[in-house]
C-alpha cells in the first residue's frame, strides 16, 4: 500500500476537522458573555404605616403585583401595586375589607368583604361571591391551582369551590 497523498489526507480528516472546530466552538464561545437573569432585580417599597392599625401586605404568585391594605380604619380598602410602579390603585369594591390572598395565577384576590368571601379581579376591581361567610372571626385563607379554597373561620378551617358554593368543614378547632 502506498501512503495517501496530501489530497487524499485533507478528504479523509475534513470530517474531523469540522467536528473538532464545532466542539471548539461551543466550549469557548466568542464574544462577551451575557450572565442569565435569574430573576428579578432588588425592588425596594414602602409606605408609611406608622398609624396603621393592621397593615397587611400581600406579594402576587408571579412576584411582579404588591396588594396591601394599611389598616387606618374599616374603611380602608386594598391597593394594587406594580413592584414597577410608583402608583398604586385603590381596588374600589374591597373598601371595608377584612383579610385577603391571592388566586393561583394572580388575576384575582380573595377577600372577605362585608360578610362573604368574594373573588376580586385585579385589573377590573369587580368582585363575584363565592360563599356567605358566617358571623365569626375569619383569619385568612389559601387558593390551589385545584380552584379549592381553604378559609380559617372561629377556628376551623373550611372548604369551597372558587366557583362558588358552600363552604364545607375540613378540620374543626
Amino acid at each position: 500500500t502506498t501512503a495517501p497523498t496530501r489530497g487524499q489526507w485533507l478528504l479523509r480528516a475534513a470530517p474531523w476537522l469540522l467536528a473538532l472546530g464545532l466542539g471548539a466552538a461551543a466550549l469557548f464561545p466568542r464574544g462577551e458573555r451575557v450572565p442569565e437573569r435569574t430573576g428579578p432585580g432588588m425592588v425596594r417599597f414602602s409606605f408609611d404605616a406608622r398609624d396603621a392599625v393592621r397593615p397587611t401586605v400581600r406579594l402576587s404568585p408571579d412576584g411582579r403585583l404588591l396588594a396591601f391594605n394599611q389598616g387606618y380604619s374599616a374603611e380602608d380598602g386594598i391597593f394594587i401595586r406594580a413592584l414597577a410602579s410608583l402608583e398604586a390603585r385603590l381596588l374600589p369594591s374591597t373598601v371595608r375589607s377584612g383579610g385577603f390572598f391571592w388566586s393561583p395565577d394572580g388575576r384575582e384576590l380573595a377577600a372577605i368583604l362585608a360578610g362573604r368571601l368574594a373573588a376580586v379581579d385585579v385589573g377590573t376591581g369587580v368582585s363575584r361571591t363565592i360563599a356567605t361567610l358566617p358571623e365569626v372571626s375569619t383569619r385568612g385563607g389559601t387558593w390551589n391551582r385545584e380552584g379549592v379554597i381553604l378559609v380559617s373561620l372561629g377556628g376551623a378551617i373550611h372548604r369551597v369551590s372558587a366557583a362558588g358554593g358552600s363552604l364545607a368543614p375540613v378540620l374543626a378547632p
